[in-house]
C-alpha cells in the first residue's frame, strides 16, 4: 500500500484520478507520462516523458508531489479520452486559514475524467452535429492542417532556423516587431 505518504498527499492524488486507494502502487518502475492538453510541440495523446518511482509498490512524498504538479497541467500516467473519462476527479484546492495560517485541503464536486478530456468531449459532441458528409472534396489530414508557419503572409520574410518550429517562432516575432 501507499502507506508513507501523507494525508493531504493521498487525498489531493485521488482527487486527481490515481485511485491509490484502490491500487497498491503502480505496475512497473518507468511510467508513460500522456498530455491530456496541446502543448507546444506535442499533441493530445502523446508521450510527453517516461516518471521512474524508486519502488513501484510505494510512492514517496517527492514522487506524489511531482505526479500532482504534472496533473495540474495536464500530464496524467494514463490516457487520454475514454480511459481518463472513466476516472472520478474532484476538485481539490489548498486552503490556509488567515488565523492559525494551517494549510487544509478542500475537496469539492466530482466529476468524470480531467477538465481537458470533458472539454474535448463536449467540443466533439457539438462538432458532430454541425457536421455534413460532402462528397467529391479532397479530405485533409491532421499533419497538413498543423504544418508550423514558415513564411510571413504578409511580406516576403521566410522564418530563420533549422527546424519548422523554430522557424514558425521566428516568423511570429517578425509579425510582431514590424506588422
Amino acid at each position: 500500500m501507499v502507506t508513507n505518504l501523507s494525508l493531504g498527499s493521498r487525498r489531493q492524488l485521488d482527487a486527481q484520478g490515481f485511485e491509490l486507494s484502490h491500487r497498491i502502487g503502480f505496475d512497473t518502475q518507468k511510467i508513460p507520462l500522456y498530455t491530456h492538453k496541446k502543448l507546444i510541440g506535442k499533441q493530445v495523446g502523446a508521450v510527453l516523458t517516461y516518471f521512474t518511482l524508486v519502488s513501484p509498490k510505494q510512492l514517496n512524498e517527492g514522487e506524489a508531489a511531482y505526479l500532482q504538479r504534472k496533473a495540474h497541467q495536464g500530464i496524467f500516467p494514463w490516457k487520454p479520452g475514454e480511459e481518463c473519462l472513466r476516472r472520478e476527479m474532484k476538485d481539490f484546492e489548498l486552503v490556509k486559514n488567515q488565523l492559525t495560517g494551517a494549510v487544509t485541503g478542500k475537496v469539492t464536486e466530482s466529476r468524470k475524467g480531467c477538465p481537458w478530456c470533458r472539454k474535448a468531449q463536449e467540443s466533439q459532441g457539438e462538432t458532430e452535429a454541425l457536421i455534413v458528409p460532402v462528397e467529391n472534396e479532397p479530405s485533409t489530414t491532421a499533419s497538413s492542417t498543423s504544418s508550423p508557419v514558415t513564411a510571413c503572409d504578409e511580406c516576403d520574410y521566410v522564418g530563420k532556423g533549422k527546424t519548422p518550429g523554430i522557424q514558425s517562432r521566428s516568423v511570429l516575432a517578425h509579425k510582431r516587431a514590424n506588422h
